[in-house]
């Protein structure tokens, strides 16, 4: 195959702006006549275009590289192909086109068209490269398009930029002893000169303190004079009497008269396992056995002194047979309540999801296996994780002693490991009772009370040796012999000291240790000789720090009231508050530091529980 250059017709350019700041068009189109054979050539054949910076094979440099376009048609030998070296190619310097081309089905090498082909400017590219004066203006120039790379050195100068518009440099400045109060837009500064001042002293006047005659002068309110912010509300059951200098609110108690309420329906039969607990809002709430359906129970009452016949009364879990029920205010603000499950299958733990257990949702746990008995008691820890005791009875392993440190807030990981405390003998009944305290080394105080069948009750005071109880090495500093059907509380005294109230037969007593660990006694005293039944004890510690215990009798409900640390003078207040047959009770102090004892009461028309609200600190 020959092919030849019969002729270049041209090269067709087009460069004009069409609109705006479009960019212009690149390329153009390259026409001619091939041969092959001696005759016009037909088909598709593939174009090589590349730019030298001169005619000679040898010497001359590539400005583009190749440019290929492959199967264009030609017909009868004529041809015209689009070529687009781009923006950067034509910078108004001359070019040679070198030509290359090859039959596109034939494939191999491309064939060189001689000679290379002198590029030329058209008349109108010749009229761009030679730009008349304010041709081209901002609307022809795109944003951002012009950079410093784009501008000589020293280009612009003063009488090219808009002083109006653009600040020039700023190249004055003023002398000591003034400063620059304006520039001006020829970047000359205003200068002020400084008056000087005349204040000698800054002195703290009426409501002030603090003051200077020299350097820095600070002054601050003084709170001896001047009232401060007023913040803080009062708690329920309380009202503003006025604020302190600090802006804090001073409250005193609502002056409410001493209310005894039902806070439960008679036909309800309120049950047995009283306890009771203050919520954060400083309203009373009770836990007990009873009910009807049957089963664990929670009254929150809507005011204080639970007065207006409107408690909340909410079923926690049904069944029967439950036991040991105690309750505290758990670390979310919400009841958490332990006791022994229905038929003593196991130790549960329920932690409501609402201040008054009502939603049907509480968390009921296990924390301890299947077991025989009860006897539980509930504490937090000084972090606010609970801990409890809890009693089991087995014909072989005898009555056993047990305590359960929670893994977390609520007990709720099935997860925790009770540990053994103390086991006693098979030759027991089945009244069990403990109740578990925990001081400031984080250590609890265990009293746990048993019934012997051959010899006296006992009530031993267990004092353990670590947080756990769990090496075996526990401490028993105390056994106190009782003679009949008995009931306790302890609770660390205002000096740190633990107090006991032991309900023994016919006697309450008073108890007092002289080490922390009750190794050893201080005093031992009968404070009250009661003459029918009486049981459960709970202990009190008001503002006074002086102990003050509430107890049922055959008789009605009492507050013992000591006027000592010790209850040892003989001297002790004694407030008789009901008259109705009392079975259980559970006291609980106010954020009005005033006693709420819930009782449950026994009348011919059936079980309640009632509240009863003191007036005054010792309910008299």
């Amino acid at each position: 195959m020959r092919i030849i250059q019969a002729s270049l017709f041209g090269l067709l350019l087009s460069l004009g702006v069409t609109a705006g700041n479009a960019q212009p068009p690149t390329a153009f189109l390259y026409q001619g006549n091939l041969e092959q054979a001696g005759g016009p050539a037909d088909g598709n054949y593939d174009f090589q275009f590349e730019l030298y910076d001169g005619p000679d094979f040898l010497s001359a440099i590539s400005l583009t590289g190749p440019l290929t376009v492959t199967d264009h048609p030609v017909s009868s030998g004529q041809f015209a192909v689009p070529v687009d070296f781009g923006m950067d190619v034509f910078g108004g310097m001359t070019g040679w086109l070198e030509v290359r081309v090859r039959e596109s089905a034939a494939g191999g090498a491309l064939t060189v068209l001689e000679p290379r082909q002198q590029l030329y400017a058209v008349p109108l590219a010749v009229h761009a490269l030679n730009v008349a004066p304010d041709v081209v203006g901002g609307a022809q120039i795109a944003d951002a398009s012009v950079t410093s790379a784009d501008l000589a050195p020293n280009a612009v100068g003063l009488t090219a930029v808009d002083a109006s518009a653009v600040q020039l440099r700023v190249g004055d400045s003023c002398a000591v002893g003034s400063w620059v109060r304006a520039v001006n837009s020829d970047g000359s500064v205003v200068c002020e000169t400084d008056p000087g001042g005349d204040i000698s002293s800054v002195t703290a006047g009426s409501g002030l303190s603090g003051g200077a005659v020299s350097g820095n002068a600070q002054l601050a309110v003084d709170f001896t004079q001047v009232q401060a912010r007023l913040m803080g509300v009062c708690p329920a059951g309380q009202l503003l009497s006025g604020y302190d200098a600090g802006g804090n609110p001073v409250c005193v108690a609502i002056p409410i008269p001493a209310t005894d309420s039902v806070v439960s329906d008679p036909e309800a039969a309120a049950g047995s396992q009283l306890s009771i607990a203050i919520g954060q809002d400083g309203l009373p709430v009770f836990a007990f056995y009873g009910g009807s359906p049957a089963g664990v129970r929670v009254v929150r009452c809507n005011d204080t002194a639970c007065f207006g016949d409107d408690e909340s009364d909410s079923l926690v879990e049904a069944g029967v047979g439950v036991s040991g029920i105690d309750l505290i205010i758990g670390n979310n603000g919400f009841p958490l309540l332990a006791y022994a499950g229905p038929s003593g299958s196991a130790v549960h733990v329920a932690s409501c999801n609402d201040a008054a257990c009502s939603g049907g949702n509480e968390t009921i746990s296990v924390v301890a296996p299947a077991m025989q008995g009860g006897g539980v008691s509930l504490i937090a820890d000084p972090s606010g994780t609970p801990a409890l005791t809890y009693i089991t009875q087995h014909p072989q392993l005898g009555v056993q002693l047990r305590l359960v440190r929670c893994n977390d807030f609520i007990c709720s990981g099935n997860d925790e490991t009770p540990h053994l405390v103390r086991t006693v003998g098979d030759d027991l009944q089945a009244q069990q009772r403990s109740v578990i305290r925990i001081g400031s080394d984080n250590f609890p105080l265990i009293l746990f009370g048993f019934e012997n069948v051959i010899d006296d009750n006992f009530v031993e005071i267990i004092k353990c040796n670590d947080p756990l109880c769990a090496n075996g090495d526990e401490e028993e500093n105390g056994l106190l012999a009782v003679t009949g059907t008995f009931a306790f509380d302890i609770v660390y005294g205002s000096d740190g000291l633990p107090v006991i109230a032991l309900w023994d037969a016919v006697q309450m007593r008073f108890i007092r240790c002289a080490t922390t660990d009750c190794r050893f006694i201080d005093s031992n005293v009968v404070v009250h000789n009661v003459p029918s039944v009486a049981s459960y004890p709970t202990i009190a510690l008001p503002a006074s720090g002086l102990p003050q215990i509430a107890y049922c009798s055959g008789d009605g409900l009492f507050l013992l009231s000591c006027n000592d640390l010790a209850c040892t003078g003989d001297n002790e207040s004694l407030a008789m508050l009901t008259t109705s047959y009392c079975e259980e009770s559970a006291m609980a102090l106010g954020t009005d530091n005033l006693p709420v004892i819930g009782y449950e009461a026994r009348e011919p028309a059936g079980n309640y529980l009632g509240a009863y609200h003191c007036a005054a600190p010792r309910c008299r």
